[in-house]
């Protein structure tokens, strides 16, 4: 809409991945305290914000109506509820050992107004329901905010002191937990300008400055996060595209098989000379799962790979491919703490990959032998499709032509036809963001290095 301004940090917060920003606000020992209250002393919370679902989902699908009324809608997804959810359990059980206390989780919000908010509550019980050992509860936006006003320093009347879920969804409308309100809550400890923040992803931890009140606003930039679990509704196809790579690393939390059928079903939209569909994909989990990595993994210690069902990369290596190559090979293994020379430690690496680094789901990718060429083409753009819909429901993949050796077993374990080529292994899941190989990030070459642009382009 013309006038209206815009928006960069929104832009980075897709492009960097960030879902989880942790804002530690503490009383810092020899650092003057804003309160006078002796308890001020005593101030050590940490507020987590989510701050692009929300009505900052609504970014550039507002819609004006004649000249006299405007409409925004709040999107708030049970794919980023839950995954910013256990990041708060997870940061309460480490700051519970840390500190040798108990830490509360509180969700902050407005449910007893929006229907979005309710739903959001309803996700967070649930997720709570998993951390049985920390202690949860709720508070409305406008009470907490008057708390954290009147008693930051008492964890019966604040967040029972400790990790503050929230969404930062009425921002645009300088609600209290707004720029006024929590976003401001550290100037009582003295930290509002100069604290540290930590905006998390599934790949990465960026440190970002703060801001506090109206003095720290002015020599600060504004706070950058992302939700990086979003569903399809709220994610374009370029982020999809700026934030699907090859995850290494999984959490172990179940992906629900009506969502494992809606990702299939999008990327079954995958072009098709003549609409022919050649792909076929085979889903193993649980104990199907468990049994089928036993077999990879003693097909792999013993070295009993096969001939793959074609080739997948050239038969002599040149440049500038066998750079790229060797340079991922090093960027990955340095990563993973393999040290050159380390054959021991690279076969555990490689091991991981019929562990399905860690997800409990797995996929399998074939179709008929006696399809040529251009059925292989239209296969690469299914999983292309694949990829990019599991990051339309805050999933992570990992393509894998690993299994590809061990194509023989996969093939007994799942009842495979033998005229079926193995195309693939894909792990599906939600990355671990502890994972040290997750913080890859791969190199692309620029455009100029790949495209001729004809005459009058």
């Amino acid at each position: 809409m013309p006038g209206q301004p815009i928006a960069p940090q929104l832009e980075l917060r897709f492009r960097l991945g960030l879902y989880a920003g942790v804002r530690p606000i503490r009383a810092i020992p020899g650092v003057p305290l804003a309160l006078a209250h002796p308890r001020a002393k005593e101030i050590d919370l940490v507020i987590l914000r989510e701050s692009t679902e929300g009505l900052f989902a609504a970014r550039g699908r507002g819609e004006v109506i004649g000249d006299s009324e405007a409409r925004d809608t709040m999107v708030i997804t049970r794919a980023t509820t839950e995954r910013l959810s256990r990041f708060a359990f997870r940061l309460a059980e480490r700051r519970a050992a840390r500190l040798g206390r108990p830490q509360k989780v509180t969700l902050v919000d407005k449910a007893n107004v929006f229907t979005s908010m309710a739903f959001m509550r309803k996700v967070f019980r649930e997720v709570a329901a998993e951390f049985p050992g920390v202690p949860a509860g709720e508070h409305y936006v406008d009470a907490m905010a008057l708390d954290l006003v009147r008693r930051p320093w008492q964890r019966r009347r604040q967040p029972d002191g400790d990790a503050a879920l929230h969404r930062a969804d009425a921002r645009l409308a300088r609600q209290p937990w707004g720029r006024a309100g929590l976003d401001g809550c550290g100037d009582g400890a003295g930290s509002g300008g100069g604290r540290r923040l930590r905006r998390w992803t599934a790949q990465r931890g960026v440190r970002r400055r703060g801001h506090g009140g109206d003095r720290a606003r002015r020599r600060r930039a504004h706070p950058v996060s992302l939700a990086a679990a979003r569903n399809s509704a709220a994610m374009d196809v370029f982020e999809a595209m700026a934030t699907r790579r090859s995850v290494r690393g999984f959490l172990p939390d179940p992906v629900p098989r009506a969502t494992v059928e809606a990702i299939l079903s999008a990327a079954s939209r995958a072009p098709s000379g003549s609409n022919i569909q050649p792909w076929k994909v085979r889903v193993t989990v649980g104990e199907e799962k468990a049994r089928l990595s036993a077999a990879l993994r003693a097909a792999h210690d013993a070295g009993a790979q096969v001939a793959r069902d074609y080739h997948y990369y050239p038969r002599n290596w040149r440049e500038p491919y066998l750079a790229r190559r060797r340079k991922l090979g090093w960027d990955l293994y340095r990563l993973a703490g393999v040290a050159r020379g380390d054959h021991a430690a690279g076969h555990a690496q490689r091991a991981r990959n019929f562990d399905f680094f860690g997800t409990p789901v797995g996929l399998f990718f074939t179709l008929d032998r006696d399809l040529e060429q251009g059925s292989w083409l239209d296969f690469g753009m299914f999983l292309e499709n694949v990829m990019l819909a599991a990051r339309g429901f805050g999933l992570d993949t990992c393509p894998q032509a690993a299994f590809c050796d061990h194509h023989d077993v996969v093939r007994a374990h799942l009842g495979l036809r033998d005229e079926e080529a193995l195309v693939c292994g894909m792990s599906l899941g939600r990355a671990d963001p502890t994972e040290p190989t997750n913080l890859l990030v791969t190199e692309r070459a620029p455009v100029e290095e790949f495209v001729t642009f004809g005459p009058g382009a």
